[in-house]
């Protein structure tokens, strides 16, 4: 028997009632490959975990929020791609996330915020201000507006928004320099979201409409933001996920200097023989730290 049919013998008499509120939000779409093995297998060890039905949901959330980790960019993956990868963006998160619940049969879309994609993932606590505001010339060459997915799923005849951006190892390491890092947990019952700065919302379309039941579109498009500048912020992120709680005790200053010798050092592993490139890094980094 298929995993997705030995899973819907276990979940379709405690769910039946609940697949009228809206098919669409529990059907597979082609990116969201609800019927994958991989997305059946986390499904199969949810249900034999707990039959609570919200718990489910917290179980579901917290897989997509930590299994995956958050990195910048687009990568057009389906769902089950994603789990294997390891790491993915919100739109990616999101997709892993919308397919296991529909995978249990919790109706499942997508939340959409038009944001500043210059500015939005780098909102600092007090401490770091102006240091981090320096930083965000690193997102210059984004766009002033992009789109920030999560998802919208329904318990209790509720739409909940909840948001698996942010694995919680990066939230720990980051969490003390940037409010956008503050831990995000769901408890079955009340929204989830990430903490963005109010400032760099532009249209938070999720609450003048219904969730959207598919972003596939959204996925198969091609990454624009130049892919040194990507690399370099997720190396950053990288940075703050597995040494930001080690530096936290440091003056702002010098975390973010640590935070640049080992972007660069991996930088010169990666590009060890592009000479040109590696001094045109280097010369940028030592005038944009003489200015932090």
């Amino acid at each position: 028997q298929r995993p997705s049919a030995a899973l819907g013998a276990l979940v379709c008499m405690e769910d039946a009632s609940h697949k009228m509120e809206g098919s669409h939000f529990l059907s597979a779409t082609s990116m969201c490959d609800v019927d994958s093995e991989a997305v059946q297998e986390i499904a199969q060890t949810i249900v034999a975990a707990t039959s609570d039905r919200r718990q489910r949901a917290v179980l579901a959330f917290e897989h997509a929020q930590n299994a995956v980790l958050y990195r910048v960019g687009i990568y057009s993956d389906k769902s089950s791609d994603t789990l294997r990868r390891g790491y993915g963006s919100c739109s990616n998160k999101a997709n892993v996330l919308v397919s296991i619940l529909r995978a249990l049969q919790v109706p499942a879309g997508f939340g959409e915020l038009l944001v500043n994609g210059k500015g939005y993932l780098l909102w600092p606590t007090p401490a770091f201000g102006h240091r981090i505001e320096r930083c965000k010339t690193l997102l210059s060459e984004f766009n002033s507006s992009t789109r920030h997915f999560f998802v919208l799923l329904q318990l209790g005849g509720v739409w909940l928004r909840v948001d698996p951006s942010d694995d919680l190892r990066l939230s720990d390491g980051g969490k003390h320099c940037l409010r956008t890092l503050e831990p995000v947990v769901f408890d079955g019952f009340s929204d989830a979201c990430l903490r963005i700065n109010p400032l760099d919302v532009r249209i938070d379309w999720s609450l003048s409409r219904q969730p959207m039941s598919s972003i596939d579109s959204y996925l198969l498009k091609k990454q624009k933001a130049p892919p040194l500048r990507v690399q370099i912020i997720n190396l950053g992120l990288e940075f703050i996920r597995n040494h930001g709680a080690d530096v936290s005790s440091q003056p702002p200053n010098a975390q973010i200097h640590a935070c640049w010798r080992y972007i660069m050092q991996q930088l010169r592993k990666g590009y060890e023989e592009n000479s040109v490139l590696l001094k045109l890094l280097a010369s940028a980094t030592t005038g944009f730290s003489a200015k932090l």
